[in-house]
C-alpha cells in the first residue's frame, strides 16, 4: 500500500472520529441541556453617542435552562427589565452598562457594554419646547412648539417621538405618561436638546349609563307611614333629569316628597291622578365632572302610608336623563316589589 493511501485513509478515520464525537456532544447537549453554562451578550447601538441621543441596548441569553429575565443596570442613572431597552444619557461621560441574565433555575451571568458619550452642543444654542395641552385623552392630538436662538441656520428639528417637524402636531396611540424632548442641530453640526416635557394620555372617557331604584324598608304592616329613598347609580356628571314614579294608589297613599342630600336639588315635586308623581325634576349642583360622588346618591325620599295589604310595584315609567352636552343616557331602572303585611 503506498504512502498516498495510507495518508487518505488516517484522514477518513479522523473525519470520522471527530462526526462521531460531533454527534455525541449533539446529544448529549439536548439530552443535558442545563449542563449547558448560562451566558449572557449585551450590546448597543450606538455605542459611541452624543447627550440624549437614543441608544439601543440588546441581550442576548443561552444556555442554562430557559426562560430567562433581563436586567439591565447604568449605574446610578437607571436600570430596566426590558431585554432590549432604550436609553439616554444626560452628561458626557463614559459608562459601563452590565446585563444580568437569570435562568428557571436561578443560574445568572452578566456581560458588560461601554457607551461613550460626548457633548456635542454649543453653549451658544438654546432650544426651549412647549406643548398644549400636556394632559389629554387617547386620540387627542398635542401641538408641540420649538423655539431656538443661537447657533447657525437652517437647524434640523428631531423630537423624540419621531417627527423633524419645527412645530409638530402629534397623537400618541397607547395611555400613560409620555416625556418628550427635541433636539435641535444647527448648519455646523452644533446639537442641543431641549428640556423634557411630560404628556399625561388618559384612558378615553366612556361614561356609564346611569342606574335608578329604590330603597324601601323592610317589614311594611298596613297602616305604616314609612319612607322611600329614590337613588341614582352611579351619580354622572349629568346637567339633569327628569323622572315618573309609577305605583298602586290602591295601596299606598303618597305623603310627602321631599330632596334629597346636598349633590342634589328637587324642583316641583307633586302628585297629578292617583298613580304616578310626575315632574320630579333633579339637576346636578357640581360643574365639574372629578367632583361627582361615586356611590349611591338620594334623587329623592317618598313618604308613603300602606292602605291596604299585598304586594306593591314602584316603578318608573318615564326617565330622561343627560348631562352638559345634552346627551342622552341610557337608564337602567330596578323596579321594586314590596309587600305590606
Amino acid at each position: 500500500m503506498g504512502d498516498n493511501m495510507k495518508y487518505k485513509i488516517i484522514s477518513i478515520i479522523i473525519v470520522l472520529i471527530l462526526a462521531i464525537a460531533a454527534i455525541g456532544f449533539l446529544w448529549y447537549t439536548m439530552k443535558n441541556p442545563e449542563e449547558i453554562p448560562l451566558e449572557a451578550q449585551a450590546t448597543a447601538n450606538p455605542k459611541d453617542a452624543t447627550i440624549n441621543e437614543d441608544i439601543t441596548f440588546t441581550g442576548y441569553a443561552s444556555g442554562g435552562t430557559p426562560p430567562y429575565t433581563y436586567f439591565w443596570n447604568f449605574g446610578s442613572i437607571g436600570d430596566s427589565e426590558d431585554q432590549n431597552p432604550t436609553f439616554i444619557f444626560s452628561q458626557e461621560d463614559i459608562y459601563t452598562c452590565k446585563l444580568i441574565v437569570t435562568d428557571s433555575e436561578q443560574n445568572t451571568a452578566e456581560d458588560t457594554v461601554q457607551i461613550t458619550v460626548t457633548d456635542n452642543s454649543n453653549p451658544d444654542l438654546t432650544v426651549t419646547a412647549s406643548a398644549y395641552p400636556t394632559i389629554v385623552t387617547l386620540g387627542n392630538s398635542v401641538e408641540f412648539t420649538t423655539s431656538v436662538s443661537g447657533g447657525t441656520s437652517p437647524y434640523s428639528y428631531q423630537w423624540s417621538f419621531g417627527s423633524t417637524m419645527k412645530d409638530p402636531t402629534h397623537t400618541f396611540q397607547t395611555t400613560g405618561t409620555k416625556t418628550c424632548y427635541v433636539s435641535v442641530t444647527d448648519a455646523e453640526s452644533y446639537t442641543q436638546t431641549s428640556d423634557t416635557i411630560t404628556i399625561t394620555v388618559n384612558p378615553e372617557s366612556v361614561p356609564e349609563d346611569p342606574g335608578l331604584g329604590f330603597r324601601p324598608p323592610t317589614n311594611i304592616n298596613n297602616g305604616d307611614e314609612f319612607w322611600v329613598d329614590v337613588y341614582l347609580d352611579p351619580p354622572q356628571a349629568t346637567a339633569g333629569y327628569e323622572i315618573d314614579i309609577a305605583y298602586d294608589s290602591s295601596k299606598l297613599q303618597v305623603l310627602e316628597v321631599i330632596k334629597g342630600d346636598s349633590v342634589w336639588d328637587l324642583f316641583n315635586p307633586g302628585t297629578t291622578g292617583n298613580d304616578i308623581i310626575e315632574s320630579i325634576y333633579a339637576v346636578d349642583l357640581y360643574t365639574d365632572i372629578s367632583e361627582a360622588i361615586d356611590y349611591k346618591t338620594d334623587i329623592c325620599k317618598i313618604k308613603f302610608k300602606a292602605t291596604s295589604s299585598g304586594s306593591v310595584t314602584l316603578s318608573f315609567p318615564y326617565v330622561s336623563v343627560s348631562d352638559l352636552d345634552a346627551i342622552e343616557y341610557t337608564v337602567q331602572t330596578n323596579d321594586k316589589t314590596i309587600t305590606i303585611e
